[in-house]
């Protein structure tokens, strides 16, 4: 079992994570490698395919690293196969009801706790004591995060806070920023109602509060107004803009070298 997520965050550790949308063995031992404590595997977006998401949990869980898994699709059976794979949680995308989270809790959670299936399973692999211990161990330990990306969910976001089971709220400025109506994330108006939600959030202690961070200057102040769980940029962004500094260094150079 991975370094349990859930302990860390009851211990008020800040953990920082990273989106990971290239699901390859190799990306996540390099990320998990650079010091990740916890790895954003995104299934909502993209064309991956079901080995790909399996395949990346393997190797996040042999670097000791939690991965949890973004669903876009709210399936009872899809999240059951993504907890058998080894995801140490889920991360539920539109989540805008109490309601709504009490049924994705319960779908993450074996029986008295929730409805999630037995069966034979990768846990089973690695765990040599009673197998109903190891289901009611799953239930603890798994995290279940909400990601509230709409006004109804902003609405409803301490119901939803309060529901049994739920590990933590993501925020989703994105979707909140074209709901306002306005055309970036540092918008005023976005600020404003971040800063109103990770207010409300951090009067639950204990709940983490997952918030995009693309840029370490602005850690900080992400981290007094209550984030616990930051999340750097996308792999693909990285990875798009480490190259195109490399060839614009390079293209720069070669221009010196042609005017000598």
């Amino acid at each position: 079992m991975t370094t349990n997520l859930k302990s860390r965050l009851a211990a008020n550790e800040v953990l920082v994570g990273a989106v990971v949308n290239i699901l390859d063995p190799m990306l996540v031992e390099v990320i998990a490698g650079a010091g990740a404590d916890f790895l954003f595997m995104d299934f909502e977006h993209g064309l991956k395919d079901y080995s790909a998401v399996a395949n990346a949990l393997v190797a996040a869980e042999l670097c000791d690293v939690p991965a949890l898994v973004r669903i876009g699709e709210k399936s009872e059976n899809l999240v059951a196969r993504m907890l058998d794979a080894g995801a140490a949680g889920l991360l539920f995308s539109h989540v805008s009801t109490a309601e709504e989270a009490q049924q994705l809790v319960s779908w993450c959670r074996y029986k008295p706790l929730g409805t999630r299936g037995s069966g034979v399973t990768r846990g089973f692999l690695r765990h040599y004591g009673n197998e109903f211990d190891r289901r009611q161990q799953a239930s603890r330990d798994v995290a279940c995060i909400m990601i509230v990306e709409d006004m109804v969910g902003v609405g409803n976001l301490e119901a939803i806070l309060a529901v049994d089971g739920v590990t933590g709220i993501a925020i989703g400025p994105g979707d909140l920023s074209m709901e306002l109506g306005v055309d970036r994330w540092d918008h005023p108006k976005v600020l404003e109602l971040l800063q109103h939600m990770a207010t409300t959030v951090r009067s639950f202690p204990g709940m983490g509060l997952l918030r995009l961070c693309v840029d370490p200057a602005e850690a900080p102040a992400q981290i007094e107004s209550g984030t616990n769980m930051i999340l750097i940029t996308h792999d693909v962004h990285l990875i798009k803009n480490m190259y195109k500094s490399l060839f614009t260094g390079y293209h720069t150079a070669v221009e010196k070298t042609n005017k000598r």
